[in-house]
């Protein structure tokens, strides 16, 4: 069930970060587009401390209630019930433009009757009376004991923020699609019995047709996110939890499988055992919705062989001096510009149907160009940790739009995303990555492709190239010895031959490193807590295959995968679609338009001043570019930022920034009404630095 659900603040909230400056020591929480919001673990804490004070109050009769509704805090499942919540929140957003302000207090020291030395703190807060809306979906049958508890939660969240017992936001939530009191719903709950959370469990899976067939089809799949999304693709050391950009086939598969498995386990089980059963990871498309779900583009994971220049912005059109792929096309290094350098780039290359309005384009959307998210989370009385006080961050993918494909039989298609053709649509609520109850939450969208769509991983050819060109998409599984003086390149080119029997006339771009993994139910887990999965040695995604033009049934061998481990989302592989001809606008920002000509010729004469002033101790275009950049993607006080990070840096980079800083910096603050006006003269100024260069 689905409820949407509304915040009203009835006094100034203070939802904080984790995080601030000098100056402001906690800010407000907001999404990628800048907006305030109330966070999404704020509310879920709350509603769990509301569950465990009903579960304190009425122990015998809502024992674990907190835990069957939230999962268990220690992540060690017992008993026969879940441990993964049962309920998803998203972040509660407002529909109008938030006010905020900045309150600061001190401490009093209660002997000297003054306030205590470096107790002042500054806060930032969202003025009284914002109304606040966000989505509540329940995992669990309408009226089952989690449904009503967790409605029962919600409403009962009286104050959001922090300084909650000092009267600081107060507020009163709502649900638009029911008008239950709080009441009501706690009387429904002690008389209700604690029913099983998941629906449709015991669906008698002979009454579906067509079980037996073994026709096979490709859906492609659109994601989209209304929450960050959490993917990790490595451990960490540290209490940064960091997100790749893909979201893994593995989770693709292990979310078909989950779906298929409340219905029935004999036919997940039969589903898993399918070899005609593998997904593609999903990969970022889009940053925002679009109506029509053919139109979002198709992306490639993109090899460490596409190179692209250092100078080269969001939005600009390429060509053979701006960018390279050595697996296309061999690149003539001897030939290149000196002050233009081609740097090796991770990301995606984006397809563009006939349909778009980007007909036939391939675009190149750069990792450092998908839009993060960095949030702070604090976790109260965790039994793992000594004070019970467990602070992290997670650094998440934006909500955008992701894509990909899966391949299975006719009859798990049916069954798990309904009749899907090329006429209809379907979709469905997914949560994917960590924190599922608050993060990766979205609508997942599945159509029928057509077999023959030159747009399929495993169709058509590389663009521009002579031979087949593959590119891995997801992990390939190698023995875990390595051979004895084998380079990378040379050990993955003989795996090849020996799993598929065709030899590669080259192997490019390979990267082998370990793979770790975990899961829920355990299986295949080292010894210990955790359950976490073996590591495993693979060749990473972004490695080449080049193969001689026209192998036979190279398609077919592309649909079974590369290697082992196809069950746990291993050895998707992909036609490389060809060169990028055009950098991707991720379209965050929001610069504004030049003011006039006036204001462009009086930029010029600035821009030209400074010119004429340090033109033998400037920066080098890199440099310069890679503030431009920071401020047409994040804006003005973070180009500013970035500028004052220089001084920290090595005395060398210091000493080429030290002539022109002020002045640089200066013009970027004079700009401050209108950041794109600057960005335009930095581009002058990196144009004039390139030319005297290309001179000397």
């Amino acid at each position: 069930m689905q409820y949407t659900y509304t915040l009203t603040l009835k006094s100034d909230a203070e939802p904080g970060t984790g995080t601030g400056g000098e100056i402001i020591n906690e800010r407000v929480p907001r999404n990628h587009y800048g907006n305030p919001i109330i966070s999404a673990t704020h509310l879920k804490g709350l509603i769990r401390e509301e569950l465990l004070k009903l579960e304190n109050l009425f122990f015998d009769e809502l024992n674990n209630l907190a835990d069957k509704c939230c999962g268990k805090a220690d992540d060690e499942g017992e008993g026969d019930w879940t441990t993964e919540s049962c309920f998803h929140i998203s972040d509660a957003v407002s529909d109008e433009d938030v006010t905020t302000s900045f309150v600061s207090r001190t401490s009093i020291d209660v002997k000297l009757g003054k306030a205590k030395t470096t107790s002042l703190r500054t806060t930032e807060r969202i003025a009284v009376g914002h109304i606040f809306k966000g989505i509540l979906t329940v995992n669990a049958k309408e009226g089952s004991r989690q449904d009503l508890a967790i409605r029962l939660a919600m409403l009962s969240i009286g104050a959001v923020g922090g300084n909650r017992t000092r009267g600081g936001g107060k507020c009163v939530i709502e649900f638009q699609e029911q008008n239950q009191n709080p009441g009501d719903l706690f009387k429904q709950l002690l008389e209700s019995k604690n029913e099983e959370q998941l629906q449709n469990r015991n669906v008698d899976f002979s009454q579906i047709e067509n079980v037996s067939q073994t026709e096979t089809v490709t859906l492609r799949l659109i994601f989209e996110a209304d929450s960050p999304v959490c993917c990790p693709e490595h451990p960490v050391p540290s209490n940064v939890i960091k997100s790749g950009f893909a979201i893994p086939a593995s989770a693709v598969q292990g979310l078909i499988l989950n779906r298929l498995n409340q219905l029935n386990e004999d036919a997940a089980t039969k589903l898993f055992n399918d070899e005609n059963f593998r997904a593609y990871p999903l990969l970022p498309c889009s940053v925002s919705k679009q109506d029509k779900k053919e139109n979002y583009p198709i992306p490639l994971r993109v090899s460490l062989t596409h190179k692209v220049a250092k100078l080269v912005s969001d939005g600009d059109t390429l060509n053979d001096q701006t960018v390279a792929d050595e697996a296309i096309v061999p690149y003539k290094w001897d030939e290149i510009e000196g002050a233009n350098p081609l740097k090796a780039v991770g990301g995606v290359l984006l397809q563009f149907t006939e349909a778009q309005e980007e007909k036939d384009s391939i675009q190149l959307w750069k990792t450092n160009s998908i839009p993060h998210i960095l949030s702070a989370h604090g976790v109260l009385n965790d039994k793992n940790i000594i004070d019970g006080r467990n602070l992290y961050q997670l650094d998440s993918i934006a909500p955008i739009v992701w894509a990909g494909f899966v391949r299975l039989p006719k009859w798990a298609a049916d069954v798990v995303f309904g009749s899907c053709n090329n006429n209809s649509i379907q979709e469905s609520f997914v949560s994917f990555g960590k924190k599922r109850s608050t993060h990766g939450n979205g609508k997942l969208f599945a159509f029928h492709v057509d077999e023959d769509d030159k747009m399929l991983p495993y169709n058509g050819s590389t663009y521009g190239c002579k031979d087949m060109v593959l590119i891995l998409q997801s992990p390939v599984l190698l023995p875990d010895k390595p051979p004895s003086n084998q380079s990378a390149n040379e050990e993955f080119k003989a795996f090849v031959e020996n799993m598929w029997g065709i030899k590669p006339k080259e192997c490019m771009g390979t990267v082998i490193g370990i793979q770790f993994g975990w899961n829920r139910h355990g299986k295949g887990t080292l010894t210990g807590k955790g359950k976490r999965v073996r590591a495993c040695r693979c060749v990473m995604p972004g490695s080449v295959i080049i193969f001689d033009a026209n192998i036979e049934n190279l398609a077919d061998k592309i649909k079974s995968g590369l290697g082992g481990g196809r069950e746990q989302g291993f050895g998707a592989v992909a036609v490389h679609p060809g060169k990028a001809t055009k950098m991707f606008n991720a379209g965050k920002s929001d610069l504004k338009s030049l003011k006039s000509d006036h204001d462009e010729k009086e930029m010029v004469q600035e821009v030209l001043n400074i010119w004429n002033k340090h033109q033998n101790n400037l920066p080098s275009p890199s440099q310069l570019s890679a503030v431009r950049n920071e401020l047409l993607l994040n804006g003005k006080d973070n180009a500013l930022k970035y500028l004052e990070q220089q001084i920290k840096r090595t005395e060398l980079i210091w000493a080429t920034w030290e002539p022109c800083f002020n002045e640089v910096k200066n013009f970027i603050e004079s700009k401050k009404a209108n950041p794109k006006l600057a960005a335009n003269g930095l581009k002058l100024l990196i144009d004039l630095k390139i030319s005297q260069k290309i001179r000397m």
